[in-house]
């Protein structure tokens, strides 16, 4: 496990978390952890225990907890929900010189509605979509696409360095909207990967290739990738990284598609109705690699031993 950073004397030392399910929870005990003073908010109550038993204060009133943190680190569903939540009246609460960190997935249009809130509050926003799954948010080991203005990003980086590391944390622009852009195109990549690496196991199974030797012989070579590296093997065992729901996948991969406008792209459209067809196929269920199962069936194959 990667050490965890403590704060340093100058920075803000006490955060303030909205929404704590797999992945605030996580954040919350590596905070924790860490020496941050850690005060937490869900609006499922049943929560309050793990807080508690984690060290974090539970502080059932969302705007107390935004009045009495430096740092308001808001992981939530997705964009709506952020939005839903992050209300005038709550960010009314907080005091001068509170920073907003956003570490949720959303979309360019809802972040720039989310800053001009903030902005007529005094309050600086930055947008850190996470890269990552529970297991590396508690390890200190996500990837966050950073945008925001330079000084607010300074001021919480050593927060964003205990829950991603030195390297973990990239910098984009001074644009929270940009730092969503970004993550939207890297998951939309990732998507288009999968499906293509998959597709390529299938005709080389049909050839008389087994998936798991495809799957080595693809090691360093021009066709590798992050999936076929570290995710087709999990897949190939049976797991379908249940870490993100389809439905919230699928609404990504739409974003993309309303973000590229008109421009042609057929690779990464494709992808969308692959996904589109998978969440329709299996309902809103957790599984970002229902795109590459229902692959298998529809080629009347299985990659997958387990």
């Amino acid at each position: 496990m990667m050490a965890a950073a403590a704060p340093a004397d100058h920075a803000p030392n006490r955060v303030g978390i909205v929404g704590v399910g797999r992945m605030g929870s996580a954040l919350m005990r590596r905070l924790a952890v860490a020496g941050w003073s850690v005060s937490v908010h869900d609006r499922d109550i049943r929560r309050a225990a793990d807080a508690e038993a984690a060290g974090c204060r539970w502080q059932p009133d969302l705007a107390a907890l935004v009045s009495e943190a430096d740092v308001v680190l808001t992981v939530l569903p997705d964009a709506a929900a952020t939005e839903s939540a992050m209300t005038d009246p709550v960010l009314a609460a907080a005091r001068p010189g509170t920073t907003w960190v956003d570490l949720t997935s959303g979309d360019p249009d809802t972040t720039r509605r989310s800053r001009s809130r903030a902005d007529r509050h005094g309050i600086a926003l930055v947008a850190a979509p996470m890269g990552g799954s529970p297991e590396d948010a508690e390890h200190g080991t996500l990837r966050l696409f950073v945008a925001g203005p330079t000084n607010a990003s300074e001021r919480v980086r050593t927060v964003l360095t205990t829950i991603a590391g030195d390297d973990g944390v990239r910098m984009v622009s001074e644009d929270p909207a940009d730092a969503q852009t970004v993550k939207l195109l890297v998951n939309a990549l990732w998507c288009a990967s999968a499906l293509a690496t998959s597709e390529a196991l299938l005709v080389a199974q049909h050839a008389g290739i087994p998936p798991e030797q495809m799957q080595e012989l693809l090691r360093g070579t021009a066709g590798a990738s992050t999936f076929s590296d570290e995710h087709l093997p999990r897949f190939l065992g049976g797991d379908d990284l249940d870490t993100f729901g389809i439905d919230g996948l699928v609404t990504e991969l739409r974003t993309v598609r309303a973000i590229a406008d008109e421009a042609y792209t057929p690779v990464l459209d494709a992808s969308l109705h692959q996904y589109d067809a998978a969440l329709a196929r299996f309902g809103p269920s957790l599984g970002e690699l229902l795109g590459v199962r229902l692959l298998e069936i529809q080629n009347h194959q299985t990659l997958r031993t387990a």
